[in-house]
This record gives structure tokens, sequence and C-alpha cells, in this order.
């Protein structure tokens, strides 16, 4: 079944620009498309980001790693989330109709992630820590995440003072998070990618990496995780909200 995840793509209508931005955001060139056609990738520590031209702006589409692809384009043809005509592709789009809408696909197109060097710069990203998604209907996107495509429900926490619901499915050594607005009056059938959190080992370096590279960001503060510290990129993200989250240290 899923292992973690394999891709997620972000839809831009500027990709020279967008690829820039996230060239500065992550520490690491792109790898380029060869003819230029408005195409690239950065490879983490656990997930790839892709970067595309698209008329769909923002998170727009997620892929999971899955360890048998066929058995697990077997299972999810049989729960409807799959066409039995897609099942010989290596990346395999699940049906958004049975998918609350999400742009979910499968891969099981080896991976490997990003080698860690003893010499590489605390200040960088690292990996994915958590992708968000927004929900009016949060028990059925946990089916979905959980009893269908089988990830592991860490946390189910009401918090009034977030005005919000969260719910935290385990996928590899990141983690799905679905949110729920309480006090919204609108409710919306359709989910959507919200967010993007991401692993730094030195928070306090990595924001100042930033700011000297002209990145609007927040002041750091402490993470709701325990332990933990965060801030917020305000700029040059491709409109994607996004944190990014390290170890607490003592001087934060």
């Amino acid at each position: 079944m899923i292992t973690g995840f394999d891709t997620i793509t972000i839809g831009v209508s500027d990709p020279s620009a967008a690829i820039s931005d996230y060239e500065t955001l992550f520490g690491q060139d792109a790898i380029r498309d060869a003819d230029h056609s408005g195409f690239a990738e950065f490879t983490l520590a656990n997930t790839r980001l892709r970067i595309l031209q698209s008329d769909q702006l923002g998170v727009c589409r997620l892929t999971f790693a899955v360890d048998n692809l066929s058995a697990t384009s077997q299972f999810l043809t049989r729960l409807g989330l799959l066409d039995p005509d897609d099942s010989l592709a290596q990346t395999q789009s699940l049906r958004p109709a049975n998918t609350r809408s999400l742009n979910l696909a499968i891969s099981g197109a080896a991976r490997s992630g990003a080698v860690v060097s003893n010499n590489e710069p605390s200040d960088r990203i690292t990996g994915l820590d958590h992708i968000v998604i927004q929900t009016y209907y949060p028990e059925h996107t946990a089916y979905l995440l959980g009893c269908q495509l089988g990830l592991d429900l860490r946390l189910d926490r009401t918090n009034r003072d977030w005005k919000s619901r969260l719910l935290f499915f385990r996928c590899g050594d990141a983690v799905v998070e679905v949110y729920h607005p309480l006090e919204s009056h609108t409710r919306v059938h359709e989910d959507h990618f919200y967010g993007l959190t991401w692993r730094t080992n030195d928070v306090a370096a990595a924001h100042q990496r930033l700011i000297k590279q002209g990145v609007t960001v927040s002041d750091i503060r402490k993470g709701r995780k325990t332990g933990t510290a965060v801030f917020t990129i305000k700029s040059r993200t491709a409109n994607v909200p996004t944190l990014v989250i390290g170890a607490l240290s003592p001087r934060d």
C-alpha cells in the first residue's frame, strides 16, 4: 500500500519565476526539463516538488508512493477509486469523483531521496513535514484517507481557540493534515489542498538565510507540536500557504 509521498505538484502561471523562487526557498537548484517547457522538480529527503505551468494554480496534485503498484491498483480499483484502463501505467490517477475532488495519484516508480551530507548547510529545507487538506466534511475525508487509502490516523483534535478541527494521518515519515474550519458559514462539498509545511534542521538559520535573500517571513514562534518552532513564508511561494518547522532550540 502507500509508503509515503512521491510528488507534490504546484501549478503556476509563470514557471520561470516560480522555479527561481523555490530555488531560493529550498537553497538548491531545480532539475529542469530538457526542452524548457515550464517544468522542473526539486528532490527532497522524503518527496519531490514539481513546478508545472497550469491553469490550476497552487497545490494541484498529490502523488503517493506505493510498495506494490499492481496490488494497490487492484485494491483501489475494487473500491472505485481507479479506472481499470489505467492499471498498466507507472503513475495512476485516482478518480476525482470518488476522492472528494482531490487530484490524487499513486506511483510505483523507484524514487531516490536527496542525499544528506554531513556538510549540508543547516539552513536548507530538507523535506516535507505535512500537507494540509481543507474540508467541510471531515468524516468523509477521514474515510477516504484512513479506510480506503490506508493512512494511519494519529490524532483527531478539536480546539475552539484555533477555531478548527484537525485530523493527522501518518504517511511515511510525514503527515496529511485535514483542516476543518469550525466557524465557517459556507459548506463546500469539495475538498481542496491548502498549504505545505517544510522541515529544516535549524529554524533560526533558515529564517536568517531567507531574510538575507529578500524573502518576507514572519517572526519565529513556538509550534503547536511540542518542542518545535515555526515561521511563515509570506512571499515567493507561488501563493501556496507555507510554513517552515524545526526543533525548538534554547535560543528560540
